[in-house]
């Protein structure tokens, strides 16, 4: 009964351990997003990918978004601009070793910069256990929510 109790006191002190790290990695790819400009010169946008994704990304999905820019999310106006991803709800997939993180992307202009925000997008992000690290290896973004209309979900991986 000890043993039992030692065993179950390690796997939640190593799910938290790998949540903090998941939280960590999903924020840190959505404060890189507003630095990736999506209609930047191709070459710019590829090496802009590669500099801000990288170590965010498993190697396939940067590998994806290199071989077509356009399919990688980032920012694509002057305002609003994504400024970080707000994380509503982790999950994790013991049978597959993963998580499902679901939240949004949060735009601001000038106006919202010490408060609030001018869009939401919602997105879902899979990461995985790469290299020994916590990696992104699909993101997928929602629709923004309008008043007439909902467009179906983006997959850029």
């Amino acid at each position: 009964l000890i043993t039992a109790c030692l065993c179950l006191g390690l796997v939640a002190c190593s799910n938290e351990k790998g949540e903090s790290a998941v939280r960590s990695v999903v924020e840190g790819f959505g404060h890189k997003l507003q630095t990736v400009a999506l209609l930047a010169p191709e070459d710019i946008l590829k090496q802009s990918i590669q500099e801000n994704y990288g170590p965010y990304v498993t190697d396939g999905l940067l590998n994806q978004w290199l071989s077509n820019p356009s399919s990688a999310p980032g920012r694509e106006t002057s305002s609003p601009w994504p400024d970080h991803i707000e994380i509503a709800a982790l999950t994790y997939h013991s049978a597959q070793k993963t998580y499902t993180v679901q939240g949004s992307v949060i735009e601001l202009t000038s106006t919202e910069q010490t408060g609030g925000a001018a869009a939401k997008r919602p997105v879902m992000v899979e990461v995985v256990k790469s290299g020994g690290a916590w990696k992104i290896s699909q993101v997928t973004l929602g629709a923004y929510k309008t008043k007439t209309a909902q467009e179906p979900a983006e997959t850029v991986s």
